[in-house]
């Protein structure tokens, strides 16, 4: 019986190893370092972590610059600092073995022009921005200040330097358009948005199913079928989009601390699609 017991106790002791190694090939520690304009090391920058469509909860750079978060999935993984309106972003396929350098960039301004259908007026128009190009990676890193209108040209402040998407629309008058922009460091960018008519409609209500309370910094997008953003909603808790055709699409929930949702639907021309409470799970500790 001895050989027995030896083979069982060293089983015991191997297993904690290999659920290690195991994790080890899973996981790995995202760290790196984030820089000012002039090269010094910023202190107190804010860090968000975001890979396989969930996002970090925010860490804060060391008097070094220094940043770390543990257990990340292995794979696509964007890193999103901002330090006083100014931000830096990379993006790492793989794992950084000598660590990330992110070097801050002021931000810049857009500065726009709403293109209305005919007969249709300038009230009630709304707008927001977000990275371009929204894919699983993207979803929850950043949304950028809100447009202020005047008629229908608008400005928008402070944006964080990089390509951004713009939508703009009402949803009283069923109107949505949107474009992206390239805002380079300091500098004025110009765009024109041409929207149109939007007879689809869906909506619903984001709740944590934990405490069926609402969260109070999730993001809603509405995907078209390649998978790029037709809309993009900030929170509520209840989200309302309109959709410029009917089709197929994907909702896309995300909220810091909880497990992103996909939920998909099928819009109708003209009707409108109620698909009651959307359920966001916690995410474990990491």
């Amino acid at each position: 019986m001895r050989p027995v017991a030896g083979a069982l106790a060293l089983a015991a002791l191997l297993l904690p190893l290999a659920s290690a190694g195991q994790e080890s090939m899973t996981s790995h520690r995202v760290s790196g370092v984030v820089l000012r304009p002039d090269g010094q090391p910023a202190s107190g920058a804010k860090v968000v972590v975001v890979a396989n469509d969930s996002m970090s909860e925010p860490v804060y750079t060391d008097e070094h610059g220094a940043f770390s978060l543990d257990s990340w999935p292995i794979g696509d993984t964007l890193v999103h600092a901002s330090d006083h309106g100014r931000s830096a972003r990379v993006s790492s396929s793989a794992r950084p073995e000598a660590g990330l350098s992110l070097t801050l960039v002021e931000p810049g301004t857009i500065q726009g022009e709403v293109r209305l259908p005919k007969r249709a007026h300038a009230d009630d128009l709304q707008g927001y921005i977000g990275p371009a190009g929204v894919s699983a990676l993207l979803p929850g890193v950043w949304w950028g200040p809100k447009p202020k209108f005047k008629g229908n040209r608008f400005t928008i402040e402070n944006v964080p330097a990089g390509d951004v998407q713009v939508f703009v629309g009402s949803e009283k008058l069923k109107l949505a358009g949107q474009s992206k922009v390239r805002v380079e460091p300091g500098r004025v960018s110009t765009v024109s948005i041409d929207v149109q008519r939007a007879e689809s409609r869906v909506h619903g209500l984001v709740l944590s199913a934990t405490t069926h309370k609402a969260i109070p910094r999730y993001q809603a997008f509405l995907l078209l079928p390649d998978g790029s953003p037709e809309a993009w909603y900030l929170p509520g808790p209840e989200f309302s989009f309109v959709a410029r055709t009917a089709g197929d699409r994907v909702l896309l929930f995300t909220a810091p601390g909880y497990k992103s949702k996909r939920v998909s639907v099928h819009l109708e021309d003209g009707q409108s699609s109620d698909i009651g409470q959307v359920l966001l799970e916690t995410t474990p500790p990491r």
